[in-house]
């Protein structure tokens, strides 16, 4: 049942550690070459979360489709569904070992990948994104703090190019990743994120729809609420002004409930008196959802 090999797999990932006898990632690697989408994806996963060392060989030669990968999967090269799930596979792999010196070389390979000028999968493109955003560990250390920065620097510039309409939709993982790299805060990195995010909102020279909603998305990852930081309180206006003027329907939802993520007492009762004249089967709902965000305990 590839269902419940597929838990199992996940299952296995998470407790992380050899039983005796039993090499893990052996047994996790063993099913790469089974013929069941769901299952060989499942176990790539797997070798990500186990937060093994041992497993990053292996993942970097799927997503690079070596000699060594195909042996693996007893294929003549690796499917690019599997190599996508092993970008995002990397990614978690960094984010559980924890340790700087491997981080980096997660996010070299990401990053030099996705710069080759023949990847065109957008799955792959997509997953690379995604998996240089979910390897943020402790940004206390310097360390970390530094690559998290160095990847966002990146991302930032990847997102302003023009790479033409079928590419937005990959280009709009940017700002989720760039919203769980940096986190709320209010840094120079921060503030110009915001501002890049804001700017996606409230131009007329509007991008893809993608684009705007993630832009929605990411303002309420790293905006902090006006009673915390003043400087902060253009952006609630920008994520307010969209919902009352905003085109794209789904943006101006994922705004609203953006509001309801940053929270505070001035954009609660915006939330509220927006609800009290809100039509009731369009908007309230949505509404009432950024409502309870804002009272959830911090």
């Amino acid at each position: 049942n590839r269902d419940i090999q597929s838990a199992c797999l996940i299952a296995l990932g998470k407790v992380g550690i050899d039983g005796q006898g039993v090499d893990i990632e052996a047994v996790i690697a063993e099913r790469l070459k089974r013929d069941d989408q769901e299952v060989r994806e499942s176990a790539v996963l797997a070798l990500g979360i186990i937060g093994s060392r041992e497993s990053f060989p292996i993942l970097a030669g799927l997503l690079a489709d070596k000699p060594a990968a195909r042996q693996l999967v007893k294929r003549e090269g690796v499917r690019k569904r599997t190599r996508a799930y092993a970008a995002y596979g990397l990614g978690l792999l960094a984010r559980r070992v924890g340790d700087p010196t491997l981080s980096q070389q997660v996010h070299d390979l990401l990053w030099s990948t996705l710069q080759d000028k023949e990847l065109k999968d957008r799955d792959m493109r997509a997953a690379i994104v995604s998996g240089l955003g979910v390897m943020r560990t402790d940004t206390k250390r310097s360390a970390d703090k530094r690559l998290a920065w160095q990847a966002v620097e990146e991302l930032l510039t990847w997102f302003a190019k023009d790479l033409g309409a079928t590419s937005e939709s990959v280009q709009a993982h940017a700002p989720i990743a760039i919203g769980r790299l940096l986190g709320r805060g209010d840094s120079g990195l921060h503030r110009r994120s915001k501002e890049v995010f804001a700017g996606e909102l409230n131009s007329s020279d509007r991008r893809g729809s993608p684009i705007l909603q993630s832009s929605a998305i990411a303002l309420g990852m790293l905006t902090q609420p006006e009673e915390i930081n003043v400087e902060d309180r253009g952006f609630s206006e920008t994520l307010r002004k969209y919902w009352q003027r905003g085109r794209n329907q789904t943006a101006r939802q994922l705004g609203v409930m953006a509001l309801g993520r940053i929270g505070g007492a001035a954009n609660k009762e915006w939330l509220a008196r927006s609800y009290s004249r809100a039509n009731k089967g369009t908007e309230q709902p949505w509404l009432a959802i950024s409502l309870g965000l804002v009272t959830q305990p911090a």
